[in-house]
């Protein structure tokens, strides 16, 4: 359900309609629908309206749901009824041994299937592909802090020549990573929630209407790894400044 309420529509004050038709015809809640069935005109209320239907429609057809008493007063067919099963075992034998000749059993179960090994498939490159970048991105992380240092080793000799303790130079550098981390995730946030957005919005809001909610927890995760990383990289070449004489230091440059 993207907007309206279907409580209206169960009290047959009301139809459902697909998000693809309300973008087509510009439909909101509250517009009267007419429809000619049979020859006779009649007027129903849009209600609700949700990202898909679940329903197959030909020849350019539409599809509203409706309550049974509103199908009924529309159409004046009362012998027509639909049920949906959904069950965790296969009972399609027991079901086809209940059906009358009058009667059509519909089988969703392998399209499911499909649709359900599509999106695995799917989702096992998207994420194994994030996870690659993410992994490079980690890596780039530490050599680019290893690189921030071995480029000033010698400034750090002259720091610990003037006096600074091994303590006091671990803290500097920790001070630079930070802001490389802080500076980094900041930029990061802002270009990757706006691809984000964009992307969502192109691919999903435009075909089933759910809005685009920011990704707070995958942010906060990524965030946290890049900072955390960070730190960690600041880690060994700090330990090395700290074992290396002064004069060593220094002339490293």
């Amino acid at each position: 359900m993207i907007s309206g309420d279907i409580e209206n529509v169960q009290n047959g004050n009301g139809v459902l309609v697909d998000y693809g038709y309300s973008q087509e015809f510009h439909w909101e809640i509250g517009d009267i629908i007419t429809l000619d069935i049979n020859g006779t005109t009649h007027e129903a209320t849009v209600s609700g309206i949700v990202s898909d239907v679940p329903l197959d429609s030909s020849n350019g057809e539409w599809i509203i749901v409706c309550s049974e008493n509103t199908f009924t007063a529309l159409t004046g067919i009362t012998d027509y009824k639909i049920i949906e099963v959904q069950a965790s075992t296969d009972i399609s034998g027991q079901i086809r041994n209940l059906i009358t000749p009058d009667m059509k059993l519909l089988d969703m179960r392998q399209h499911n299937e499909e649709v359900r090994t599509g999106y695995f498939a799917m989702a096992v490159f998207v994420y194994g592909f994030l996870i690659v970048i993410a992994l490079v991105a980690l890596i780039n992380i530490i050599n680019t802090v290893n690189a921030s240092v071995s480029s000033r080793i010698n400034h750090y000799g002259v720091m610990r020549a003037v006096g600074m303790s091994g303590k006091q130079i671990q803290k500097v550098i920790r001070a630079e990573a930070a802001a490389y981390a802080i500076t980094g995730s900041i930029a990061g946030a802002v270009s990757g929630l706006f691809l984000h957005r964009f992307f969502f919005e192109m691919l999903i809001t435009s075909n089933w209407g759910q809005e685009w909610e920011p990704p707070l927890l995958v942010l906060a995760v990524v965030i946290s790894a890049a900072i955390l990383t960070t730190f960690i990289a600041v880690i060994a070449p700090s330990r090395k400044i700290k074992k290396t004489s002064i004069v060593n230091v220094v002339n490293a440059g």
